[in-house]
Order: structure tokens, then sequence, then C-alpha cells
């Protein structure tokens, strides 16, 4: 299994592991939002303004404080179970950049050694894989080059993703998931006379409503 298939299983892994958690986001969020309104003098009608909330919960400073420490924005939303996958996934990222990275320079040197030594005989430098050719080094480096900055580059899409679901959790502290709001999908014939008249049928599709009550 390459790295790339490690990468997308990792991310994978993730969101799956976050859509189980999602039912029980939503209501402690809802709880959240209900002992908000409850404590506060700040009420109109028993509800708050979204300016109110935003003020009281901030994407700002949660997507400020995971930038600064990883997790931390996580921690400001109180979603802990979170840090696990966040770091889980960093130190993974950051293990395999390591080994790559050292298993590269240990290759480039080799071949390095038997480039020179060819061109000076008196020369004398590291070769740490005698029984390796020259091409075979060269193969090598390439793939250990490879692998270390496929890692690099999933050790910022983790730093980056945290921050961005750190500041869309602080969002959704403000969501309205009241039981006002109520949303379908019906089954729909979808037509159009133009096109009936040029011999198209109509055709199946999903109606989507959203009701306010």
């Amino acid at each position: 299994m390459n790295l790339k298939t490690v990468i997308f299983f990792l991310f994978i892994s993730i969101g799956i592991f976050g859509n189980l958690n999602a039912q029980n986001e939503a209501d402690s969020s809802f709880s959240d939002h209900v002992k908000i309104e409850s404590n506060s003098t700040n009420t109109i009608n028993g509800a708050f303004s979204d300016s109110t909330l935003m003020k009281i919960h901030s994407p700002k400073k949660a997507a400020i404080l995971s930038a600064i420490i990883p997790g931390a924005g996580q921690v400001y939303n109180k979603k802990y179970w979170k840090l696990p996958l966040i770091y889980g996934a960093g130190l993974g990222m950051v293990y395999i950049f390591t080994v790559n990275y050292k298993e590269y320079n240990r290759y480039r040197d080799s071949y390095i050694t038997r480039v020179n030594f060819e061109k000076d005989s008196t020369y004398s430098g590291p070769d740490h894989f005698p029984t390796i050719s020259n091409s075979g080094l060269q193969s090598e480096s390439e793939r250990t080059q490879k692998n270390y900055e496929l890692a690099a580059v999933g050790i910022a899409l983790v730093y980056a993703l945290q921050i961005v679901d750190a500041a869309v959790d602080a969002h959704l502290k403000t969501f309205d998931v009241s039981d006002d709001l109520s949303l379908s999908v019906r089954p729909t014939i979808m037509s159009n006379p133009y096109q009936m008249t040029q011999g198209v049928s109509p055709t199946l599709g999903f109606r989507l409503n959203l009701r306010f009550k």
C-alpha cells in the first residue's frame, strides 16, 4: 500500500468517525444553545440574536486558537473527542515525513559517494547500501523524496483542516436546530414544455422543501 493510499484512507476514516458523532454534536450544540438562552440576561422573548451568540462563542477566536495550538479550537468548542484524531493524523504524517526524509538522505549520500568515487578513486564517503546498484540508489532516493513531500502536504492539510473545523463548529453554535424548522425531500416529476414538444419525456427528480413554522 503506497503513501497516497494511506493518506486517503486516513482522511476517510476521520470523516467516517466524524459522521458517527454528528448526532451527538447536534444534541450537544442544541443543549448549549438552550443553556445560554436560559442563563443570560440579554434575551429577547427568550431567544438570543445571532450577533449576541457570536460574541459569546466566536468562530474567529476558535480559528485563532487552533492556528496557534492545533486542537485548541476544538477544546474551546468542547469537542474533546476530536483531539485524538487531529494529533493522531498529524503525528502520523510527521512520523512518515521523518522516516522517509532520513532514508532519502541515506540513499542520496550513498549515490553521491558512488559518483564521486568513479571520478576520483581516492574519494571516501558513506555508502550505506553497498549491495544496491547506482540505478537502484537513484530510484529509492526518488521514491523516498516523493513520500516525504506527500507527508509534508499531509501535515499542512491536517493543520488547515483542524482550523476550518474549529471555525465551522463555532458557527454551528448559533445554528437554529429548534422545532421551528422542518426539511423534507419528496419525489417529483420534472417536466419542461419545450422539451416535451421536442419528444423529450418528463424525468423523475426530487424536491427539497425547507419550512419555517
